[in-house]
């Protein structure tokens, strides 16, 4: 169990990579940190070599610079930090930077800059690119939730063994129609998604659109129509119609049913 705490506290630790050559700088930088992140991990650098082995095995979540290095600057060091991670916020911590090379760092991907004569600004700099981080990787989670959600539901539409259709119960318009769809009415999705029910739909127009009020409504969600397929051919089917809101629009999403052969075994046993 004691392990186990203590890996869970290492995966929580805030690493921070502070790019400094001046040690009494390097230690001031700390100091600011620690005031606001007592529990951090931090490691101090000097090199370029150093940085960037410290980017691949340290993996820190927030990198302070300064601005100016023997052989090396914080524009150099920035770019490193976006192409190994453009969420990885970056504030400059130097002593000398005038206010275009301050705008032309922040234009480059820099999340903020400190001077080291108001190093005080440094904490609230720190909690809020630490504030800014999170709430980024938080939208960026509930995107791809999004994504993968939308996707998952596109699959059962398009993939389902029913007959499937999305009508804009206002003009009759085919919005979208399954695989299914397409085969069972001989069309191809592209052109059944050129169509209006109304070409399909046997009943008069005027009636079709009766009908499709009601679903909107509410009033039926169950039907039986006579449809029209590609070939010429008539069938009855049953059509389970309910109502979908998308983008502040009423749509209907109709499920249907053949049942052609059912209506002519009834017919014939009424006949017997």
């Amino acid at each position: 169990m004691g392990n186990e705490a203590t890996v869970e506290e290492k995966t929580m630790t805030t690493r921070v990579l502070v790019l400094e050559d001046l040690p009494a700088d390097a230690g001031l930088t700390v100091r600011e940190v620690r005031r606001v992140c007592p529990d951090c991990d931090i490691r101090v650098v000097e090199t370029r070599q150093d940085f960037e082995e410290a980017l691949a095995s340290f993996g820190p979540d927030i990198v302070l610079s300064d601005y100016k290095l023997p052989g090396f600057d914080g524009m150099a060091a920035l770019e490193l930090v976006q192409k190994h991670d453009p969420d990885l916020p970056f504030i400059i911590v130097t002593g000398s930077i005038n206010e275009e090379t301050a705008v032309e760092c922040m234009k480059a991907g820099a999340w903020d800059y400190v001077i080291k004569e108001h190093l005080m600004r440094l904490g609230p700099a720190f909690r809020n690119a630490m504030s800014r981080k999170s709430l980024r990787l938080e939208r960026r989670l509930a995107e791809e939730n999004f994504r993968n959600s939308e996707e998952l539901h596109r699959k059962l539409f398009e993939d389902h063994a029913a007959v499937k259709l999305v009508i804009d119960p206002e003009t009759g318009a085919i919005l979208d129609a399954n695989h299914a769809a397409a085969r069972f009415y001989g069309w191809p999705r592209e052109e059944l998604c050129r169509m209006s029910i109304q070409q399909i739909n046997m009943l008069p127009p005027e009636e079709v659109k009766a009908e499709m009020e009601k679903a909107r409504g509410l009033d039926r969600v169950h039907f039986e129509f006579r449809h029209r397929l590609a070939d010429g051919s008539v069938r009855d089917v049953s059509v389970f119609s309910s109502r979908i809101e998308a983008k502040g629009k009423s749509l209907l999403h109709s499920i249907i049913h053949d049942i052609t052969d059912r209506k002519r075994a009834e017919a014939s046993l009424a006949a017997s």
